[in-house]
């Protein structure tokens, strides 16, 4: 398993477990996916914490949060065909990791890493 499905994975049962705190690998990615969940309100703070990160949940606000893109099949969109979903997608791209709607905006595509609402 890779570590962003890690980290949705834990973040997923410890929101369901009604945690406050969850500790999850740190990657560059995943300090970037828990950036974007931090900027839209989802999650209330993000800590380093030696090998990990340490994520600060705020209680009933992810309803649900799934994996898109795979190691094994990878799933791309440009802007333009960026599909259409009732919460949020979280979108590598070259000019960073980002939520669909910003991307659009930016007119950029990429790999969607991730939903969320």
């Amino acid at each position: 398993m890779d570590t962003l499905s890690q980290m949705l994975t834990k973040i997923r049962n410890a929101q369901m477990a009604r945690h406050r705190w969850v500790l999850v690998p740190a990657s560059r990615m995943n300090w970037n996916v828990a950036q974007v969940l931090r900027e839209e309100g989802l999650i209330a703070q993000v800590q380093p914490a030696d090998l990990h990160l340490r994520i600060q949940l705020k209680p009933k606000r992810i309803q649900r949060i799934w994996r898109v893109s795979k190691p094994g099949l990878r799933i791309y969109s440009s802007y333009k065909n960026m599909p259409k979903v009732l919460g949020m997608l979280i979108i590598s791209t070259s000019k960073g990791v980002m939520t669909h709607q910003k991307a659009k905006q930016m007119q950029v595509g990429g790999e969607i890493l991730c939903g969320v609402y």
